[in-house]
């Protein structure tokens, strides 16, 4: 069985979707939030996304790393 792992980034970005949806349905049909509560809601939003990409840029830079040491090992292998 294989060990999924869970990252913080993914849950905190649908809990900033969920509160989106809660305070845009409580814009439209109920009392309305004020604006200051929308634009919290926004850049927390906004700062999941840039938390998201940053881990998703951090991950790509690994691979390419680990890509980068196995070619240089295996250039070294053929010198030899």
């Amino acid at each position: 069985m294989t060990k999924k792992k869970i990252e913080l980034s993914s849950i905190m970005f649908w809990i900033a979707i969920i509160i989106l949806l809660i305070l845009f349905a409580w814009k439209i049909f109920g009392s309305s939030p004020t604006t200051n509560q929308l634009a919290l809601g926004l850049t927390f939003f906004a700062v999941i996304l840039t938390w998201q990409a940053i881990d998703r840029t951090e991950t790509r830079f690994d691979e390419q790393t680990s890509i980068l040491r196995e070619i240089r090992d295996a250039i070294k292998e053929r010198k030899k």
